[in-house]
């Protein structure tokens, strides 16, 4: 199905849902503020209903995704640098496809040229990074945290931060009082550290000698899948060592690199009071860049959520092609490596991610073709190297469900 289509026909079936759940999730609330027994069979069909929007807005953002990726500005420059460019594209896919499906030893010189960015003492092909494109596109449609955190490519194995912590003091003083030093902030040097994460994808020999088999996209779908989901993991849970730091690795609290966690008030439950408190928990030059990660499952408890007893809902659908729902003004990009909802778990973040959590690219990604170890399938080791760490902590705060 053409995306424009399968857009649009989502946005109906988010739009006629939404209106549908409104209706009864408004009569169960009322039955709860009544004090009555909530009727078991609208109960349920408040819930179901609510999956169906969770997995709508999953899809939509999907949608919204390929949308922004699609409509990215491209390259400038006149008619004959882009037939230029042109050519060379064409090289490289002419000569990629050939390294997948014959190997590196079958490539002539031009080739070689054409496909590579430098020599690899390591062995295998380093693609040159412009080529590189559609596998690095498809781990950004597949991860949250590249959306919302600023990335930044290198060219070594690591990259210092400057940071301060604290402002500078000032104080009132008389024409003729004495002038006391003032506090100053704290100057530190961070590092990150670009870690090596890799995907080895296997293809029969039989696929790759078939010329309808399309190896090209297989191989990269499959890298794309494998990286997105080992990054997008670590930036939420990594530990730090071999591997980005997650936001759920540091500490809790307000101290130097700490993170707070703002807990709802009852065991195991979403409780809309506390999720007001959360999502304005940032400081005020924060707020106005805050995006939000959640968890499908806390999407789905806080869709049931309003504002007082005649308040709107806390969620609100998106129906625009590219732009997220939203909770209470801020745009939300569901992220299933946070825990699912229960006892303590940490559903969630807020922040301004651009300013609190930096991804360090390095550029290139290796592959190597491996015909001998597994045969009759032939095996495409790819690596990728990426680091990840919060520079300013305190510009993210984490949603925790009371234990």
């Amino acid at each position: 199905m053409p995306p424009e289509i399968e857009f649009t026909e989502t946005i109906e079936k988010l739009g006629r849902g939404f209106e549908e759940f409104k209706k009864a999730n408004n009569e169960r609330l009322d039955q709860i503020e009544k004090k009555k027994p909530v009727d078991p069979l609208l109960e349920e069909k408040v819930n179901k209903m609510t999956q169906d929007l969770v997995q709508l807005t999953e899809m939509k953002q999907k949608l919204d995704q390929m949308h922004l990726a699609l409509n990215r500005p491209g390259a400038e420059g006149s008619a004959g640098q882009k037939d230029n460019a042109e050519a060379e594209k064409k090289a490289w896919k002419s000569a990629w496809n050939k390294f997948l499906r014959k190997g590196e030893e079958k490539l002539t010189e031009v080739e070689r040229k054409a496909l590579t960015a430098q020599s690899d003492a390591e062995g295998g092909l380093l693609i040159r990074p412009e080529y590189a494109t559609e596998v690095i596109q498809k781990i950004f449609l597949a991860s949250p945290m590249r959306q919302v955190a600023d990335v930044i490519q290198v060219g070594s194995s690591s990259i210092q931060f400057l940071t301060d912590s604290g402002d500078f003091e000032s104080g009132w003083v008389g024409e003729i009082d004495a002038r006391p030093e003032t506090g100053t902030s704290t100057v530190a040097v961070q590092s990150i550290v670009v870690q090596e994460m890799y995907a080895k994808p296997y293809v029969s020999q039989g696929m790759i000698d078939d010329a309808w088999f399309d190896v090209e996209g297989y191989v990269n779908d499959k890298i794309a899948q494998s990286f997105a989901h080992k990054e997008g993991d670590a930036f939420i849970n990594g530990t730090g060592t071999g591997q980005p730091k997650g936001l759920l690795q540091y500490a809790a609290g307000t101290g130097a690199g700490q993170i707070e966690r703002i807990t709802t008030t009852t065991a195991g439950v979403i409780d809309a009071d506390q999720v007001v408190a959360w999502v304005f928990s940032l400081k005020a030059y924060d707020q106005a860049d805050a995006k939000i990660l959640l968890h499908p499952s806390a999407i789905g408890a806080i869709m049931k959520l309003r504002s007082g007893t005649a308040g709107g809902f806390l969620w609100q659908p998106n129906f625009q092609a590219g732009r997220p729902s939203q909770l209470l003004g801020k745009d939300i990009f569901l992220d299933d490596h946070f825990a699912t909802v229960g006892a303590g778990a940490q559903v969630g973040a807020i922040g301004n991610f651009k300013r609190g959590y930096k991804i360090v690219d390095r550029i290139g990604i290796r592959m190597l073709r491996d015909p001998y170890t597994a045969k009759p399938y032939v095996a495409f080791y790819a690596t990728k190297r990426v680091g990840g760490g919060a520079l300013f902590p305190e510009a993210i705060k984490i949603l925790t469900v009371h234990a």
